[in-house]
């Protein structure tokens, strides 16, 4: 038999059956990395993992944006207090009439905290913690925050030692 009618034979049973089981572990093999992938990198971002402490960007350059973005909040609320006489229940009472939108912090926990101060109801808050906050082996940052009683950012640093 010449190397054409051989190319143009019909595969045997046993043969087909092997390159679909061949065919079947590699698609299996790579659906069953991309689940575990998925997990590992879902677990290593999550609340419960160990190094969730290395996304947080607690560099200068996130505090610094962190801190404009901020400020782009509290000139909103203060529009707002000028024009409603009173503060915002939430930061999503600024949008659309003081802002577009509520841009994200950068860095720790990436979410505003916001609120009245607890001894000067006419003054509030706006932080954004660590996602580890009051944890016993972090020694770093765990909060940037802003009131307007003193009317300047402030970074709070946890100096405990790691156990």
């Amino acid at each position: 038999m010449n190397t054409s009618e051989e190319l143009n034979k019909p595969l045997s049973t046993k043969r087909r059956y092997g390159v679909m089981a061949f065919i079947l572990v590699i698609l299996g093999g790579a659906i069953c990395m991309g689940l575990f992938g998925g997990v590992v990198l879902g677990y290593l971002t999550s609340q419960y993992s160990p190094l969730r402490w290395m996304d947080e960007s607690w560099s200068d350059k996130g505090i610094a944006i962190t801190q404009r973005r901020g400020d782009v909040l509290i000139a909103a609320i203060e529009r707002y207090r000028a024009q409603h006489g009173d503060l915002p229940k939430t930061l999503d009472a600024l949008v659309p009439d003081q802002l577009g939108e509520v841009l994200s912090p950068v860095v720790g926990d990436r979410q505003w905290h916001y609120g009245r101060l607890m001894n000067y109801p006419s003054d509030y808050y706006l932080s954004v913690d660590s996602r580890h906050i009051n944890q016993s082996h972090y020694n770093g940052i765990e909060s940037l925050h802003y009131n307007s009683f003193d009317q300047r950012w402030d970074t709070e640093k946890e100096e405990s030692l790691l156990y």
